[in-house]
Protein backbone atom coordinates (compact mmCIF):
# COMPACT_ATOMS: atom_id res chain seq x y z
CA UNK A 1 0.00 0.00 0.00
CA UNK A 2 2.67 2.67 0.63
CA UNK A 3 4.46 2.12 -2.34
CA UNK A 4 1.13 2.18 -4.26
CA UNK A 5 1.09 5.42 -2.87
CA UNK A 6 3.95 7.06 -4.26
CA UNK A 7 3.47 5.13 -7.96
CA UNK A 8 3.36 7.74 -10.41
CA UNK A 9 5.39 10.50 -8.82
CA UNK A 10 7.68 11.93 -11.29
CA UNK A 11 9.67 14.08 -9.67
CA UNK A 12 13.07 12.45 -9.27
CA UNK A 13 14.55 15.04 -7.07
CA UNK A 14 11.57 13.74 -4.54
CA UNK A 15 12.01 10.98 -2.01
CA UNK A 16 8.80 9.09 -0.82
CA UNK A 17 8.42 9.47 3.12
CA UNK A 18 6.55 8.58 6.01
CA UNK A 19 3.46 10.43 6.79
CA UNK A 20 0.61 9.88 8.92
CA UNK A 21 -2.49 8.83 7.55
CA UNK A 22 -4.14 9.64 11.11
CA UNK A 23 -3.79 11.22 13.66
CA UNK A 24 -2.45 10.04 16.80
CA UNK A 25 -1.64 9.72 20.56
CA UNK A 26 1.36 9.96 22.49
CA UNK A 27 2.02 6.32 23.34
CA UNK A 28 0.45 4.99 20.89
CA UNK A 29 2.42 1.86 18.46
CA UNK A 30 2.99 2.97 15.35
CA UNK A 31 1.21 0.72 12.64
CA UNK A 32 1.67 0.04 9.08
CA UNK A 33 -1.87 1.23 8.54
CA UNK A 34 -1.29 4.74 10.44
CA UNK A 35 0.94 5.40 7.37
CA UNK A 36 0.54 7.05 3.93
CA UNK A 37 3.70 7.87 1.36
CA UNK A 38 4.41 11.20 0.26
CA UNK A 39 7.17 12.80 -2.00
CA UNK A 40 9.21 14.90 -0.19
CA UNK A 41 12.34 17.20 -1.69
CA UNK A 42 15.66 16.15 0.09
CA UNK A 43 15.91 19.82 0.49
CA UNK A 44 13.34 19.86 2.59
CA UNK A 45 14.09 17.76 5.56
CA UNK A 46 17.01 15.38 6.38
CA UNK A 47 14.94 13.76 9.23
CA UNK A 48 12.17 12.19 7.14
CA UNK A 49 11.81 8.78 7.43
CA UNK A 50 12.16 7.12 3.61
CA UNK A 51 9.31 4.63 3.11
CA UNK A 52 11.85 1.90 2.45
CA UNK A 53 12.60 2.26 6.15
CA UNK A 54 8.94 1.85 7.42
CA UNK A 55 9.47 -1.95 8.84
CA UNK A 56 12.43 -0.39 11.09
CA UNK A 57 9.50 1.86 13.04
CA UNK A 58 6.74 0.05 12.79
CA UNK A 59 5.91 -1.27 16.76
CA UNK A 60 7.72 1.95 18.01
CA UNK A 61 5.65 3.95 20.59
CA UNK A 62 4.84 7.66 19.54
CA UNK A 63 6.12 10.08 22.03
CA UNK A 64 3.89 12.89 21.30
CA UNK A 65 0.22 13.05 19.79
CA UNK A 66 0.70 14.28 16.08
CA UNK A 67 -1.67 15.29 13.56
CA UNK A 68 -2.99 13.54 10.06
CA UNK A 69 -0.34 14.75 7.31
CA UNK A 70 2.78 14.96 10.21
CA UNK A 71 5.62 14.27 9.00
CA UNK A 72 7.08 11.25 10.57
CA UNK A 73 10.79 11.52 11.97
CA UNK A 74 12.73 9.40 13.97
CA UNK A 75 12.29 11.64 17.03
CA UNK A 76 9.19 10.86 17.31
CA UNK A 77 9.33 7.43 18.17
CA UNK A 78 11.03 5.51 20.82
CA UNK A 79 11.36 1.64 21.76
CA UNK A 80 9.07 0.90 24.78
CA UNK A 81 10.38 2.05 28.02
CA UNK A 82 11.69 -0.74 30.20
CA UNK A 83 9.53 -1.46 33.28
CA UNK A 84 13.01 -1.94 36.02
CA UNK A 85 12.73 -4.52 38.24
CA UNK A 86 10.28 -4.12 41.51
CA UNK A 87 7.90 -2.10 39.48
CA UNK A 88 4.66 -2.71 38.72
CA UNK A 89 2.30 -0.79 36.17
CA UNK A 90 -1.04 0.82 37.28
CA UNK A 91 -3.46 2.67 34.82
CA UNK A 92 -4.69 5.69 36.06
CA UNK A 93 -7.68 7.48 34.21
CA UNK A 94 -7.24 11.15 33.72
CA UNK A 95 -9.22 14.12 32.71
CA UNK A 96 -7.34 17.49 30.67
CA UNK A 97 -7.91 18.78 34.07
CA UNK A 98 -6.37 16.59 35.79
CA UNK A 99 -2.54 16.49 34.23
CA UNK A 100 -0.46 19.51 32.75
CA UNK A 101 -1.31 21.00 29.01
CA UNK A 102 2.11 19.88 28.26
CA UNK A 103 2.58 16.69 26.25
CA UNK A 104 2.87 13.57 28.58
CA UNK A 105 5.42 10.75 26.98
CA UNK A 106 6.32 7.37 27.62
CA UNK A 107 9.64 7.85 30.04
CA UNK A 108 8.36 11.25 31.76
CA UNK A 109 8.54 11.44 35.04
CA UNK A 110 6.02 12.45 37.66
CA UNK A 111 4.56 12.51 40.79
CA UNK A 112 0.34 11.21 41.12
CA UNK A 113 -1.31 13.10 44.26
CA UNK A 114 -4.43 12.67 45.66
CA UNK A 115 -6.63 15.64 45.91
CA UNK A 116 -9.29 16.55 48.05
CA UNK A 117 -12.74 14.88 47.96
CA UNK A 118 -15.80 16.53 49.35
CA UNK A 119 -16.47 15.23 52.77
CA UNK A 120 -13.40 13.44 52.68
CA UNK A 121 -15.10 10.25 52.44
CA UNK A 122 -15.65 7.40 49.60
CA UNK A 123 -13.27 4.21 49.15
CA UNK A 124 -9.98 4.34 51.00
CA UNK A 125 -10.93 6.38 53.60
CA UNK A 126 -9.89 4.23 56.38
CA UNK A 127 -6.48 3.15 55.29
CA UNK A 128 -5.79 6.65 54.50
CA UNK A 129 -5.66 6.72 50.50
CA UNK A 130 -7.59 9.13 50.06
CA UNK A 131 -6.05 11.82 52.15
CA UNK A 132 -5.34 15.29 50.60
CA UNK A 133 -1.86 15.90 48.97
CA UNK A 134 -0.43 12.42 49.49
CA UNK A 135 1.89 11.16 46.76
CA UNK A 136 3.30 8.14 44.69
CA UNK A 137 6.22 9.07 41.93
CA UNK A 138 5.71 7.20 39.21
CA UNK A 139 7.11 6.60 35.43
CA UNK A 140 5.00 7.15 32.34
CA UNK A 141 4.93 3.75 30.20
CA UNK A 142 2.05 4.04 28.35
CA UNK A 143 -0.96 6.41 27.09
CA UNK A 144 -3.97 5.18 25.70
CA UNK A 145 -6.26 6.97 23.28
CA UNK A 146 -9.17 9.71 24.60
CA UNK A 147 -12.02 7.95 25.20
CA UNK A 148 -15.63 9.47 24.70
CA UNK A 149 -16.13 10.22 28.31
CA UNK A 150 -12.98 12.41 27.95
CA UNK A 151 -10.68 10.76 29.60
CA UNK A 152 -7.32 8.93 29.09
CA UNK A 153 -5.73 6.49 30.68
CA UNK A 154 -2.33 6.70 31.78
CA UNK A 155 0.08 3.66 33.06
CA UNK A 156 2.17 4.54 35.34
CA UNK A 157 5.30 2.25 36.90
CA UNK A 158 5.35 2.65 40.72
CA UNK A 159 6.97 0.83 43.31
CA UNK A 160 5.82 -2.99 43.52
CA UNK A 161 4.50 -2.18 47.50
CA UNK A 162 2.91 1.73 46.51
CA UNK A 163 1.04 -0.16 43.31
CA UNK A 164 -2.03 -1.69 45.64
CA UNK A 165 -2.67 2.07 46.96
CA UNK A 166 -2.43 3.93 43.94
CA UNK A 167 -4.54 1.62 42.36
CA UNK A 168 -7.21 2.36 45.43
CA UNK A 169 -6.90 6.46 45.09
CA UNK A 170 -6.91 6.06 41.23
CA UNK A 171 -10.15 4.29 41.14
CA UNK A 172 -11.92 7.71 43.02
CA UNK A 173 -11.18 9.59 40.20
CA UNK A 174 -9.37 12.11 42.31
CA UNK A 175 -5.78 12.11 41.55
CA UNK A 176 -3.66 14.73 39.80
CA UNK A 177 -0.31 14.18 37.66
CA UNK A 178 2.44 16.52 38.08
CA UNK A 179 5.25 16.58 35.69
CA UNK A 180 9.07 16.79 36.44
CA UNK A 181 10.60 17.96 32.72
CA UNK A 182 13.84 18.00 34.21
CA UNK A 183 13.48 14.53 35.16
CA UNK A 184 12.04 12.95 31.62
CA UNK A 185 13.76 11.42 29.13
CA UNK A 186 15.52 13.69 26.46
CA UNK A 187 13.48 15.84 24.74
CA UNK A 188 11.72 15.05 21.38
CA UNK A 189 10.87 17.29 18.42
CA UNK A 190 7.02 17.76 17.64
CA UNK A 191 6.53 19.17 14.11
CA UNK A 192 4.39 22.41 13.94
CA UNK A 193 0.78 22.19 14.56
CA UNK A 194 1.71 19.37 17.03
CA UNK A 195 2.05 18.98 20.94
CA UNK A 196 4.34 21.48 22.39
CA UNK A 197 8.09 20.09 22.83
CA UNK A 198 10.05 19.97 26.00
Amino acid sequence: MLAGAWYGARNEEATPVLVLSQSVLAGDTLSKDQLRAAPLSSSDSLDAIPVDQVDGYVGKLLTGSLPEGALLTPSMLTDAVDIPDGTALVGVPLSSSQMPSLALHPGDRVTVVMGASPGNGGAGTELGLTTPGRTWPAQIVAIGPLRESGLVTVDLAVPDESATDLAAAAATGNVSVVLHPQEAEPAQETPAGGETSR
